[in-house]
């Protein structure tokens, strides 16, 4: 008789990290390496999109840099800036969900930062 089928035993084996995880109060954890994570970004000058699969592979990395409208003015314009952030974003996640190989259906949590 053969043992306990390969997912079987992983099955259990997160079951057990579960519980332990849950024993030390830290529950989301566990919930971090089971997931596909779509990360949205962006500082003064950037917007910038990603997908991690499983708290550590990173799938895709998007960013789309704003240079060349600030560089005339020798700093960054925050009003151009904010523009030119709700001009990207879409096509910055679009772009990061197809590099990704998957759809919005696939995600179980996206992180804003």
């Amino acid at each position: 008789m053969f043992g306990p089928s390969l997912g079987d035993r992983f099955l259990a084996l997160v079951s057990d990290i579960d519980a332990a995880i849950t024993d030390a109060g830290c529950r989301q954890l566990i919930l971090l390496f089971c997931m596909l994570i779509l990360g949205i970004e962006s500082s003064c000058d950037e917007t910038a999109c990603a997908v991690v699969e499983d708290g550590r592979r990173v799938r895709s990395s998007v960013v789309a840099g704003q240079q060349e409208i600030h560089e005339e003015y020798g700093g960054v314009v925050p009003e151009l800036a904010s523009r030119a952030h709700a001009e990207r974003i879409t096509g910055v996640v679009t772009r990061a969900i197809e590099e990704a190989g998957c759809g919005f259906d696939d995600l179980d949590a996206i992180a804003v930062g």
